[in-house]
């Protein structure tokens, strides 16, 4: 099986932030590196902020330069294609679409692997065991998944993660 992603959404946010910088900080706090599929892209995006956060003019050659001083720019597949990178959308009209796209596969992602452990923990379950323990771990997998926590720093009931969620949406409807 192979993981929801859209590699053309990844060169497209990629892209999109070469060509104009100043996104990146507005991205920086809505996207985090593991949200993009491809290896490479995460490195990309990794050394993207540094370089904002050090204060570093980005383009495409500051870049390449960093990635070929740090030993990963034939990682990323070189300086041919970060130039192609650059390149890959001719203006980053729909940046903010290919965004939205990467942040929801990774969330498929995630939500994924929140179910493989759920499965994981009910498929070991022992019959002598408390079966409700199991399905609150089982629950608590899944929902640290979409939450991109592991999940053990997780040791809620599905009721202490509900009303953690509905709070959280409590406090951003109130923002808006």
């Amino acid at each position: 099986m192979t993981l929801p992603h859209s590699i053309e959404s990844e060169k497209g946010v990629l892209s999109g932030l070469l060509q104009d910088p100043a996104r990146i900080f507005r991205l920086r706090t809505k996207m985090e590196s593991e949200a993009f599929y491809l290896e490479s892209h995460r490195m990309i995006y990794t050394e993207l902020l540094t370089m904002e956060n050090e204060n570093i003019p980005i383009d495409v050659i500051a870049l390449t330069n960093r990635l070929r001083d740090q030993r990963t720019l034939d990682k990323v597949g070189g300086p041919a294609e970060l130039a192609y990178l650059f390149t890959f959308i001719p203006a980053p009209t729909y940046f903010d679409h290919y965004v939205s796209d990467i942040l929801a596969r990774h969330r498929q992602r995630r939500a994924i692997a929140g179910f493989s452990a759920a499965l994981e923990l009910v498929s070991s379950h022992e019959p002598g065991e408390d079966l409700q323990s199991t399905l609150n771990d089982a629950q608590a997998a899944i929902l640290a998944a979409l939450d991109g926590r592991s999940m053990e720093s997780t040791s809620a009931t599905l009721t202490e993660c509900l009303y953690e969620y509905f709070d959280n949406v409590a406090a951003l409807t109130e923002r808006i």
